[in-house]
């Protein structure tokens, strides 16, 4: 089997763990392959292996497996959903920029990929604050979550981590892929930081540099600024160390008695909160590898940077 028949073969079958039959735009982006191929060598390729012929399944827009054509009418349904829920999702992204020692908002998840499930999906972040602010950065955004639930709108800061732990202790291909979908709202350029702390996902997708789809980073306004800068300088004193510790020293304690699950993938210190108690990324990759089997590929673990802190 050619090696480009495996690379494309590993990306539809990831994609369709999601329901997410693919473009070949999106294939090339999210290629899972250790070195770089270009657009037209993915069309090509797409258009005469004989073995994808017989394997994938095309619809005149997107690729599946041949066995799941039902997801074509799937994605095209949740396509018509995805603009009033990419609205809302920088929406409130934006909002959240304003938050005292936020320095980083960027969309995670389905919403990321253009993927909800349903109209209602919840709008998931990853937040970067400043070091030493983490807790009490994430203390103000609840806030926001607990009206916003009123409303029947549900933000999830998923991961707040301060910008001098940027580094991924995990390496595997669901974390890499977490981090090269990701969709910036604001600061780019500490979104370009994150991506070069983690280098090592270029060893699952070396095609995704940069965001895919179409990212928003419109400076903020004044006023806004104005504000976000006065509630900084106030928490910027011993009274603000000191809620930081009492808020984590509170918080961490309980979190940590839920992350006893082998599946968790919890990080609870000082400077992240990432409260994934079941980890959705334990099942994905499951699945990935025992479809990976059923097409007798090898299950191949990249060389990979030293990670972590």
């Amino acid at each position: 089997m050619h090696e480009l028949d495996v690379a494309i073969l590993k990306t539809v079958i990831y994609g369709d763990i999601f329901n997410f039959p693919m473009t070949a735009e999106e294939i090339h982006h999210f290629l899972i392959h250790n070195r770089t191929v270009g657009l037209t060598e993915i069309t090509q390729h797409l258009q005469t292996s004989h073995f994808l012929a017989n394997t994938l399944c095309f619809d005149g827009t997107y690729y599946s497996l041949a066995s799941r054509q039902d997801i074509f009418e799937l994605r095209h349904s949740r396509e018509a959903m995805v603009l009033p829920l990419l609205k809302r999702v920088k929406t409130y992204g934006r909002l959240l920029a304003y938050f005292p020692f936020v320095e980083f908002v960027g969309v995670t998840g389905a919403l990321s990929m253009r993927n909800p499930s349903t109209e209602t999906d919840d709008l998931d972040y990853l937040i970067i604050t400043r070091p030493g602010r983490v807790w009490l950065a994430r203390a103000c955004i609840i806030l926001l979550v607990r009206v916003m639930r009123l409303r029947h709108v549900e933000i999830c800061p998923n991961y707040v981590l301060a910008s001098d732990k940027l580094s991924q202790s995990r390496q595997d291909m669901y974390i890499a892929h977490e981090i090269v979908q990701l969709l910036p709202l604001s600061n780019v350029s500490l979104y370009q930081q994150l991506r070069e702390e983690n280098q090592w996902t270029q060893d699952y997708l070396a095609n995704s540099n940069m965001p895919f789809y179409q990212f928003v980073d419109a400076p903020l306004n004044r006023v806004g600024l104005f504000i976000k800068h006065g509630l900084e300088a106030v928490m910027s004193t011993r009274l603000g160390n000191w809620l930081e510790q009492w808020e984590y020293k509170r918080k961490a304690t309980r979190f940590q008695q839920q992350a006893t699950a082998p599946t968790s993938s919890a990080e609870i210190d000082e400077g992240r909160v990432k409260g994934h108690f079941q980890d959705y990324g334990h099942y994905v990759l499951e699945r990935y590898h025992e479809q990976l089997k059923l097409f007798e590929i090898d299950i191949h673990k990249p060389q990979l940077q030293s990670g972590g802190d």
